[in-house]
């Protein structure tokens, strides 16, 4: 009998403190006393601290930037319910329909078949007399809560229409939850926070690994107070956990090893090993912002004795590997990750100045012929380039409004060979543009796949040039990296900066499917980087134009 009052009396006190959970923290109540994981486990913080206070935190937008398989898309779905139950609608956005449809199927309705209370809490939302499809929308504690990907496409042929995605219409939300963050057309999203408008009180979750430095997540991360875990050493010093800094040393070209034999992280102040998930407590690095951000690593994330172990030997294959080496810094370190290596610098680029002081006496005229390439659209952004031994020295880098202001620049600068975006401005008025000048002017159609075998295609009757995008770029940055790409010295400046940043702005990385890509950036423009990388590089190519100077327009000097 003794023993079944300890029971009882351990059970009231749980009830207790559950009812005061439940009051000051509703996430975490719901996680404690309803939710079960995949494998049809509760919930335990016991080895969690670090995920314990993000359940705790009420604020109103709530960034994560992360690693992979760390239990937030529970914390998200245990929010959306507490949050139902509040008497709140809203929307869990997907990137995409077909994710959309599975991540309801496995990660919402297989959770049904768990928590009873879940299971409960949901009835089917009627509208126009009809049930809707409740993979798209549901009634939660009767709350209507809607599925969708951000990147549905839209009928209609109007191409200002064509990102819209139907799902972001006609259904307001007071709460946003966006997960797989990168992932989304980043420019659709404006529609969905459209969606908050009338709301009083709004609430906002962005959850996603990283991809570069600048984009996505990272970009509200960086926006946010930024809280980084920071675990305490027996010496009593504080540090944010870092691979480099922590785990591993390099003892020679690529080649590293674990500073501690048992995987333990190496102190910064007393050079010893410490417990990595011991003692720890999130401090904000921003704290001037309302918005709520965490940068989650596996770093301190505790699944089994091995974990860092098998992160070294993910590591070391990385080491040779750009597509391993952004998986292990985006999805293991939830970090950023950008490969220098094959992307244009600022170093880079002050090394490309003008150094041969007989071009400063440059005249155009006579037998002088340049190389340009353009990325069009409402603007037209061009370079033209006098060409020496093979090397382009700029000569004009700009910005023109209209066609009939492209062809007086043209004929002022006396441009030979010269290619064009073919995509970014109505087909037709790019079709008449290169046929006024045959042999001369290309219309140019990237292929977003290596679907071209050679380093262009050339049409001859349509004047239409056929390109690897992502090839075709690696070859200007190897052009620059050569030396063979040159501008003037005050490149930095020249239009207010937009050249600087347009060049500085894409990133190459691999996506999802393991191909190389060079990244759209979600803010500012690329244009000179195109026109200067890709359009001019082809016009040189297409013309194998080793010099200005020729005798006719099909026996180029060398």
């Amino acid at each position: 009998m003794p023993q079944v009052e300890s029971i009882n009396a351990a059970q009231v006190q749980q009830n207790r403190g559950l009812r005061v959970i439940k009051r000051v923290w509703p996430r975490l109540y719901f996680a404690k006393a309803y939710h079960r994981t995949t494998r049809d486990e509760p919930l335990t913080f016991r080895d969690k601290p670090w995920l314990k206070a993000i359940y705790k935190d009420d604020a109103k937008t709530i960034v994560i930037q992360k690693c992979i398989q760390i239990g937030i898309t529970e914390y998200a779905l245990c929010s959306m319910f507490t949050l139902a139950e509040q008497g709140r609608r809203g929307m869990y956005l997907l990137p995409d329909d077909d994710w959309r449809a599975t991540f309801v199927t496995d990660r919402v309705d297989g959770l049904l078949n768990r928590c009873p209370k879940y299971k409960a809490a949901i009835t089917a939302y009627v509208e126009g007399g009809k049930e809707a499809d409740n993979k798209q929308i549901k009634n939660i504690f009767g709350r209507a809560w809607k599925f969708a990907g951000t990147n549905a496409k839209t009928s209609g042929s109007k191409k200002a229409d064509i990102k819209k995605p139907k799902a972001a219409f006609e259904f307001q939300a007071s709460v946003l939850i966006l997960d797989e963050y990168d992932e989304h057309e980043q420019e659709n999203l404006s529609y969905f926070y459209d969606r908050l408008g009338d709301e009083v009180d709004p609430m906002v979750f962005l959850f996603g690994n990283p991809t570069i430095t600048g984009t996505g997540i990272n970009r509200e991360f960086m926006k946010s107070d930024q809280k980084y875990w920071h675990v305490e050493c027996l010496c009593g010093h504080d540090q944010v956990l870092d691979w480099y800094k922590h785990f591993v040393r390099e003892t020679g070209p690529s080649v590293y090893e674990l500073k501690d034999e048992g995987g333990n992280p190496v102190c910064e102040k007393c050079g010893k090993a410490f417990d990595r998930c011991g003692k720890g407590r999130w401090i904000a690095h921003n704290p001037s912002t309302h918005s709520s951000g965490y940068a989650v690593s596996r770093l301190f994330v505790y699944r089994r004795p091995t974990d860092i172990k098998e992160l070294f030997a993910k590591f070391v294959s990385s080491l040779t590997h750009s597509r391993e080496a952004q998986n292990f810094h985006n999805n293991w370190m939830g970090i950023p990750y950008e490969n220098t290596s094959v992307k244009l610098t600022e170093p880079l680029l002050d090394k490309a100045v003008e150094d041969l002081p007989t071009l400063k006496g440059f005249n155009i005229g006579g037998n002088l012929t340049l190389v340009g390439g353009g990325d069009t659209g409402r603007d037209k952004h061009i370079r033209l380039s006098e060409v020496i031994k093979g090397v382009r020295f700029a000569r004009f880098i700009g910005v023109v409004k209209g066609w009939d202001d492209l062809e007086d620049i043209l004929k002022e600068y006396c441009v030979g060979p010269f290619v064009v975006d073919a995509q970014g401005d109505g087909y037709q008025e790019v079709r008449d543009f290169v046929m006024k000048d045959p042999g001369n002017r290309w219309m140019c159609y990237y292929n977003l796949k290596d679907n071209v075998n050679k380093p262009y295609i050339l049409d001859d009757e349509t004047q239409v040039v056929r390109t690897n995008r992502t090839e075709i770029l690696d070859t200007g940055v190897d052009h620059f990296k050569r030396g063979l790409i040159k501008h003037p010295g005050d490149w930095a400046s020249i239009l207010n900066g937009d050249y600087r940043r347009h060049l500085l702005a894409p990133v190459r990385v691999t996506d999802p499917t393991g191909r190389p890509i060079w990244t759209k950036p979600t803010s500012g423009g690329d244009h000179l980087f195109h026109a200067t990388l890709g359009y001019e590089t082809l016009a040189m190519l297409i013309s194998g134009m080793k010099d200005s100077y020729r005798a006719s327009k099909a026996n180029w000097l060398v």
